[in-house]
């Protein structure tokens, strides 16, 4: 519900068990990647690494450090 209240009046189904990354250009989608999350398999790909439920940054803020462990691509907000 909180991204649907950010991105309007667009339809996004809320799921459970699966990731979702917007990126918005003045407030429209430009780019949306969603993948599943099956907690019984490693963890591999990128992580936001954060303590939010939701992470906003716009251009300006977007400043992140980025740490590899094995598959994993951790990116941290500086």
């Amino acid at each position: 519900m909180d991204i649907q209240k950010d991105l309007g009046d667009k339809s996004i189904e809320p799921t459970e068990f699966e990731c979702r990354v917007f990126f918005l250009n003045k407030g429209k989608i430009i780019y949306e990647q969603t993948w599943p999350v099956i907690p019984s398999e490693p963890i591999e790909g990128v992580v936001f690494s954060t303590s939010l439920k939701k992470l906003k940054m716009s251009r300006v803020d977007t400043k992140v450090k980025v740490i590899k462990r094995g598959n994993v691509f951790f990116l941290e907000k500086i």
